[in-house]
């Protein structure tokens, strides 16, 4: 799959998948990275790790995943 065609699916822009792939970019929404996952047809956890920044244990919002 391309990364453009990735992109499209996921909705989001294609210079995002790019700086995913490049490792300039190593974090996303868990809606983003669960929507990747299922792009490609592995678990989720194959590809990033969830973790809790100081910042989300204090207000409560969702979690930020990262690439493993």
């Amino acid at each position: 799959m391309s990364a453009r065609k990735l992109a499209r699916y996921v909705d989001v822009h294609p210079s995002f998948i790019d700086h995913l792939l490049a490792d300039r970019r190593r974090s996303c929404e868990p809606k983003t990275a669960n929507r990747i996952a299922e792009a490609l047809g592995v678990p989720v956890e194959i590809l990033f790790d969830v973790q809790v920044s100081t910042t989300v244990q204090r207000s409560g919002k969702s979690k930020a995943v990262s690439l493993v």
